[in-house]
């Protein structure tokens, strides 16, 4: 995921996440991106929050299954702050852009990509 103008890559922002966890965190991804692209580096807890419509070039629902994604709107599960991995793109539908601007609006705590035509960060949620 490390494009042009990027600040780090995915397993940088991972590798920060790891290094500030505490008891009582998880992590949300907003798209398949994040989590196939840090999935594989991590035990810690990784949710999937609902899709409000079809991203160009997502997963089949058959294919996140496969992959043991859960998908969640984190109502029913418990924890204290949340570190959430969220790309946009031209590829994202509008309501996704609508969803995301409530938490573009307060500053990532780690940038992964800032390019035209992708914007990726972590940001840190407490409950």
């Amino acid at each position: 995921m490390k494009g042009e103008g990027a600040v780090s890559s995915m397993s940088d922002a991972l590798a920060y996440v790891e290094a500030h966890w505490r008891p009582g965190d998880i992590i949300f991804v907003t798209d398949d991106g994040p989590y196939i692209n840090i999935r594989p580096y991590t035990d810690k807890p990784i949710y999937h929050l609902p899709d409000c419509a079809p991203v160009l070039g997502a997963l089949s629902d058959r294919t996140r299954d496969a992959l043991g994604m859960v998908m969640t709107d984190g109502a029913n599960i418990t924890y204290q702050r949340a570190w959430v991995f969220a790309p946009t793109s031209p590829l994202h539908p509008q309501c996704y852009m609508e969803y995301m601007d409530v938490l573009i609006a307060n500053d990532p705590v780690y940038v992964v990509d800032n390019s035209d035509w992708l914007y990726s960060a972590v940001w840190l949620v407490e409950n």
